[in-house]
């Protein structure tokens, strides 16, 4: 029985360790003039298996404006999917 227990506590730990790996987005630190264009790249680690998401961007609308989207690298997903309801929010 000792060994049963012992082998489902292993078992389990191994389940928790996987189950761990989360979905990490980084976007990067970018500078430009005023009055200038500039790209901020979203980039991910352990997107998988994702069916649906969604996350919020928020910004300085005093300092810069969304102009849009664009080199989404994901199948499916469009610029018209992505909103920006009001300035300051993506």
């Amino acid at each position: 029985m000792k060994t049963f227990f012992t082998c489902l506590f292993l078992f389990c730990s191994t389940l928790a360790i996987h189950a761990q790996e989360c979905l990490q987005l980084f976007l990067y630190q970018v500078s430009g003039l005023p009055g200038e264009d500039v790209e901020v790249a979203l980039s991910t680690a352990g997107f998988q298996d994702i069916v649906s998401m969604q996350f919020s961007i928020n910004y300085d609308p005093d300092q810069i404006s969304f102009i849009g989207m664009q080199e989404l690298n994901l199948p499916g997903l469009h610029p018209s999917n992505i909103g920006n309801p009001a300035p300051g929010n993506i």
